[in-house]
């Protein structure tokens, strides 16, 4: 039982996870991109379609992430 206690917690699923200051740096960037179009007078419609889906994109890791995070959380303890 400690065995797998030890292999649960050295198994973080929140560790080197580069997702999302990648998305960030994304969504920052296309953001850049609107208020470039916009200041030269261009439509926007599909950059902000992109910037709509990297914030979901972002929104559904985040979420995944708490949820793989609580479910080993809840296996740490059962494991107690």
């Amino acid at each position: 039982m400690l065995q797998l206690r030890d292999n649960l917690a050295s198994a973080d699923p929140l560790k080197k996870d580069g997702q999302v200051p990648e998305l960030h740096a994304r969504i920052d960037r296309q953001r850049q991109v609107i208020e470039q179009l916009t200041v030269e007078g261009h439509d926007i419609t599909s950059a902000q379609i992109i910037l709509d889906s990297l914030l979901l994109s972002l929104f559904l890791h985040v979420e995944e992430r708490h949820r793989a995070l609580n479910g080993h959380k809840h296996l740490l303890a059962r494991s107690a």
